[in-house]
Parts: structure tokens; sequence; C-alpha cells
């Protein structure tokens, strides 16, 4: 049986199980390697490097799922986990990393558009030459550029008001890209699938008793996901998602408290 590795920022490795979590239900062998706040750069670059230390075969699958041009990634090795991911260069978070001198020198929407682009190319031509099984999803969708969480203010990733691929292309005078963002190993992006099931979201209370919205997918719709892809799920797979969706309270630390000291799964962290 051929293994599964999978890839992508936090909609793929988070506080709960995730869609990498419940495939991987289905493998003897298989890695996460997800990690919070990563971007394109830093997800192409772990793909590589998994690659590197696990040699990928014919039999083996892999799944990506791409984040927004709008993150910014680097590796530095003085820290435990070297890829330093912090989100978007435009989220409140980053405003101090991000500054206004920084945006000023290193930001142009054309080039970060490229490395994406860049990345996502020379990842699909890798998993092509190997000639393995291989899969790419996004959080929103992808032909629309930063629009990550379109519904949430702050996050910095809906910076176009008119973000469609096309436009971009013929406004960069890059038309020979249109075909990078096609194909039939392009899968629904998740955060879409998700935010098309609101019933599904989990909802949190402040100290206030004012109700918020988790960004993240929730358990429920991570499984709805991957049950849409797959049409068979194991009693495995929804006994992780129910126990998981069990731990929920309204308080958001005591919910992750509790999936954390109830809840069984892999959530080691891998690579640089």
């Amino acid at each position: 049986m051929g293994r599964l590795f999978t890839f992508g920022c936090s909609y793929t490795s988070w506080n709960w199980p995730t869609w990498a979590d419940i495939l991987a239900l289905d493998y003897e062998h298989s890695e996460n390697w997800g990690h919070a706040g990563l971007g394109n750069r830093a997800i192409a670059e772990r793909v590589a490097e998994c690659h590197l230390k696990n040699k990928f075969t014919k039999i083996d699958k892999v799944i990506v799922q791409w984040s927004s041009h709008l993150r910014y990634d680097w590796l530095n090795f003085k820290h435990e986990e070297s890829w330093q991911t912090k989100g978007s260069v435009f989220s409140y978070q980053n405003e101090k990393t991000f500054n206004q001198k920084w945006l000023e020198t290193f930001y142009d929407e054309k080039a970060f558009f490229l490395h994406t682009l860049h990345n996502i190319k020379l990842t699909q031509g890798l998993l092509e030459s190997i000639g393995c099984e291989f899969y790419f999803t996004s959080i929103s969708d992808i032909n629309t550029l930063g629009t990550d969480i379109p519904h949430q203010k702050g996050h910095g990733e809906n910076l176009r008001n008119t973000p469609e691929l096309a436009d971009a292309l013929t406004e960069y005078d890059l038309l020979e890209y249109k075909d990078v963002l096609k194909g039939k190993h392009w899968l629904e992006p998740l955060g879409i699938h998700a935010w098309h099931r609101p019933d599904l979201s989990w909802w949190f209370e402040n100290e206030q008793g004012e109700k918020w919205l988790e960004l993240h997918p929730s358990p429920m719709q991570h499984l709805s996901w991957v049950h849409s892809h797959n049409q068979f799920l194991t009693e495995e797979q929804k006994n992780l998602i129910d126990t998981t969706t069990s731990a929920k309270t309204n308080d958001y630390k005591e919910t992750i408290a509790n999936i954390t000291s109830t809840v069984k799964w892999d959530r080691t962290y891998r690579g640089f």
C-alpha cells in the first residue's frame, strides 16, 4: 500500500483533526506536513524537503493545500520550528513585522503572485516526474487573488475588489500562465466547501458572552469535504470526528484543552 503525504497551512494542521488527519486513517504510513500560517513558498519547499527525506514513489499519494499569495515565509534555524510563518503581510497582527517601510521596500503584488504561480508549477512538475497520484486544493478559490478569508476583516487576505485570475493575468501581461491553475488534479477549495455549510461551523463565546465565529473549518466541515471526494467513510473516520465534536463547549480554550486530552491524532511537526 502506498503512503499519504499532505501539505498546507492551518486548514491542514490545526487544533483539531483536519481533512488530512481523517484521510490518514486509511493509510499505514501517513505524514501531515501542514503548519499554521504557511504561505505558498514554504508549502512548496516543504513538499520538496519531504520528497528528499521520503523519496515519493508511484504508489504514494500527495495532496497539497495552497494558501494565499499575500503571505511571506522565511527560514530561521535559531528557532525550534525553523519556518517563520505569520500569514498575510497585511494582517493587523503583523503591523510590526511588515511595517510600512517593509511593504514599500519588498511588497509588489505582481511579484508575490508570480511567486505563487511558480511554486505551484514547480511542485506540479516534481510530482508529475515521479508519477505519483497527486491533488491540489486551496483555501478559497485560487482564481481569486488574495481572497483567503473573504468574510473576515483585518487578516489582510482580501486585497482586490475584482480579484479574477483572468483580469490579473491580462493586467500583468502573463497570459502564458493561464493553465497553471487548471487541471483534473485540482479539487474543490476547502474553505469554500466549509463556508457553504454554515450549519456545521463552530461558534464560541467571549468573556462578555458575545458569540464569535471560528474561521477555520470545523471537524464536521473537514469530514464533509473528505466525504465529497471519498464516497465511503470508515467508522474510524466518523468516530474521530464524533469524539472531537463532543469535546466542544462554548469556551474556545476549554474546547482545545478537551480535544487535546481526549482525541488522539498525530500532531508531529515535520521538517525544518
